[in-house]
């Protein structure tokens, strides 16, 4: 037999493994589709017209609320009279819920509803009905294979969406239940150190508010100032960047006008970089970003803003964060509206006191967002490996 041979042998053979469209799982894992191992339903809208359908004591779930991933209250509420007249249903605890549609990242997400509920039309859920599977196992295990439920919507991937035939044909890879459990029992474990992370940033992030929003209280020898009057505003002229996936070459990061989100990084010479303390201006949302490092630009809508000598521009961005914008739907909102507000500022000498506070509860409110990113990805690279079978749990019989 050849050298090739013998390396093509090695590949598609596994001791104790077998090879699946999803790779290779343990041999005892059973392969179902979902159809048989629960009943798969959807929810409804009561007419909205009928104001005696609303307002009762029936919760009622929208589709915005699956983020909430466990589900132990929601905001909306129905009367039986909603629920015997509309296509809603009322489910039973321990659901898993999937939202069905969606032109963001809404579609494919996953929760658990913790208490009995009613959903909209844009959600449904699995229902286990078989004593093999472990509903907590399921939602895991859907909770991992988000891009693939994506992939599946039927229609194109910005307005498709998932129907209850697709997800009763979704095949599962079953281990056995004690194993399915003890899986289970590990990534809920992980949550609730997400859930105690993201938590103590929130306090941290109420608490920088608090203490900023004494901090800028003005003085009576403060000045006011219009913001023209402090930032001078600068306009990019080249947009060109390459694709997010040349972006890893040269670190140097690209902002976007999503919410100036940094994408990457690229080695194009070509377009716009800035040195400096900056703040960055959406011009479609009038969010602000503070920026202390070299960038480039990919969207028109970004604009970039320096302070003018005699003001900190850290301080600036503070202040900034506390104006309330006319904004109103979806269309520019160009700096030039903004530049006759007014902002009551101190000398530069307590302007540069306030922002070296303030600075030391950014940074230690980006540490704290750092590690929550660093626990999710862990559990996310867990849940892979405990999904697949690459990792084995110990579990008593």
């Amino acid at each position: 037999m050849s050298t090739v041979a013998n390396m093509k042998n090695k590949t598609e053979t596994r001791e104790g493994y077998k090879k699946t469209e999803l790779g290779w799982l343990p041999k005892e894992w059973a392969e179902i589709n979902l159809g048989s191992l629960c009943q798969v339903t959807a929810g409804g809208t009561p007419s909205t017209t009928k104001a005696e359908y609303w307002g009762g004591h029936i919760p009622w779930m929208n589709s915005g609320e699956i983020n909430l991933k466990q589900i132990y209250d929601v905001a909306g509420r129905i009367t039986k009279l909603g629920l015997d007249n509309s296509s809603t249903k009322l489910l039973p605890k321990n659901c898993v819920l999937i939202a069905l549609a969606g032109q963001g990242s809404t579609r494919g997400k996953v929760a658990i509803n913790r208490i009995e509920l009613c959903t909209n039309q844009s959600i449904a859920a699995y229902i286990v009905s078989s004593n093999n599977l472990d509903f907590e196992f399921l939602y895991h295990n859907l909770a991992s294979r988000y891009n693939e439920l994506r992939l599946i919507s039927s229609g194109n991937e910005t307005r498709g969406g998932l129907n209850l035939t697709i997800l009763r044909s979704v095949k599962i890879y079953l281990p056995p239940l004690p194993e399915q459990e003890k899986i289970a029992e590990i990534l809920s474990c992980w949550d609730q150190a997400i859930e105690t992370m993201e938590k103590l940033l929130a306090a941290k992030i109420r608490l920088k508010k608090t203490l900023t929003k004494k901090l800028l209280v003005p003085k009576p020898h403060w000045v006011e100032k219009m913001l023209g009057d402090v930032l001078d505003y600068e306009q990019p002229t080249k947009y060109q960047v390459k694709e997010v996936e040349d972006f890893l070459k040269d670190k140097i990061p690209v902002l976007t006008a999503n919410k100036s989100y940094i994408i990457g990084s690229t080695s194009d010479k070509e377009g716009i970089y800035k040195k400096g303390s900056c703040i960055i201006f959406d011009d479609f949302t009038t969010d602000t970003k503070y920026v202390d490092f070299e960038f480039k630009i990919k969207s028109s809508a970004i604009k970039i803003l320096t302070a003018k000598p005699g003001y900190n521009i850290k301080f600036i961005f503070e202040l900034m964060q506390n104006i309330n914008h006319p904004i109103g739907g979806h269309k520019r909102h160009y700096l030039s509206e903004f530049q006759y507000m007014t902002l009551i500022l101190p000398e530069l000498e307590v302007q540069d006191k306030i922002a070296t506070i303030v600075s030391c509860f950014n940074h230690n409110i980006n540490l704290y967002g750092q590690n929550l990113e660093l626990i999710k990805n862990q559990k996310k690279g867990l849940l892979q490996k405990l999904m697949n079978g690459s990792i084995r749990v110990k579990f008593k019989e």
